[in-house]
C-alpha cells in the first residue's frame, strides 16, 4: 500500500535545484508529492501546520515545518520512498474538492482549462 503525502517545497536554493534536476522541471513546484511504502507520522504537528520537504539527500528526505523548528522533523530513508513527484496539481485538486466535495476529476480538469 502506498501512502501519499503533499509537502510544500522548502526554501533552500540547493533543495530547489535538486528537485528541479530530479523531476526534470524548468520551474520549481510549490508542492511535492511523496509516496512511501510504510506510513509516516505527523505526530506533534498542530492542525494548522503545513509540512514541507526540507532536504533531499543521497540517504533520503527530511520533512518538517519550515517556519517552526520546534515541530518535530522526520527523516525518511530512500528504502521507504516509492516516489517523489510534482504536487502542484494535487494541491489544486485538493483545494477544488474542499470547495466542491462532490465534483469529479473531469470537472476539476474542466475548471483548470477555464482558468
Amino acid at each position: 500500500m502506498e501512502n501519499v503525502y503533499l509537502l510544500k517545497l522548502g526554501e533552500d536554493p540547493n533543495l530547489i535545484k535538486t528537485v528541479l534536476q530530479r523531476l526534470c522541471l524548468k520551474d520549481a513546484p510549490y508542492y511535492v508529492r511523496v509516496a512511501t511504502l510504510a506510513p509516516i507520522s505527523n505526530f506533534g504537528y498542530p492542525e494548522s501546520a503545513e509540512g514541507a520537504l526540507l532536504a533531499l539527500t543521497p540517504e533520503g528526505i527530511t520533512f518538517g515545518v519550515q517556519s517552526d523548528p520546534h515541530i518535530p522533523r522526520s527523516f525518511i530513508p530512500w528504502q521507504n520512498v516509492a516516489y517523489v513527484a510534482d504536487g502542484d496539481m494535487m494541491k489544486d485538486y485538493s483545494d477544488f474538492r474542499a470547495e466542491y466535495p462532490d465534483a469529479s476529476w473531469e470537472e476539476f480538469l474542466a475548471s483548470q482549462e477555464a482558468s
